[in-house]
């Protein structure tokens, strides 16, 4: 699938990739640092919906809508509002793991999309 090839992986992967620091971040009090971290979410994220749509509807609608909870989540956390955007970003998770699961049975790859 041309959409992940030429750019949704790398987004996908850089949308972990954040997310996992800003846990990192979050869990040893790092909260200077996980407050960059959700500026760097906020910018991928924002680069993901300016990306083009995933060609097949069902991945999209689950994309969207992972992208609309983490710009959400994002700027909660920059805000400071931990808890709030805690939960916008574990909402997000779910429909992650639809699109990336979707994805991943178009492209037969099973590394996680």
């Amino acid at each position: 699938m041309d959409w992940y090839t030429q750019g949704g992986a790398r987004l996908i992967t850089q949308i972990g990739a954040d997310l996992s620091a800003i846990s990192g971040d979050s869990a040893a009090g790092h909260t200077a640092d996980a407050l960059g971290r959700c500026r760097d979410l906020g910018d991928v994220t924002g680069a993901a919906r300016n990306y083009p749509r995933i060609p097949d509807p069902e991945a999209q609608k689950d994309w969207s809508a992972a992208l609309g909870q983490l710009a959400t989540g994002a700027l909660d956390c920059q805000a400071g509002r931990f808890d709030r955007s805690g939960s916008e970003i574990r909402e997000a998770g779910g429909y992650m793991r639809q699109a990336t699961d979707r994805v991943n049975e178009l492209t037969g790859s099973t590394s996680g999309a």
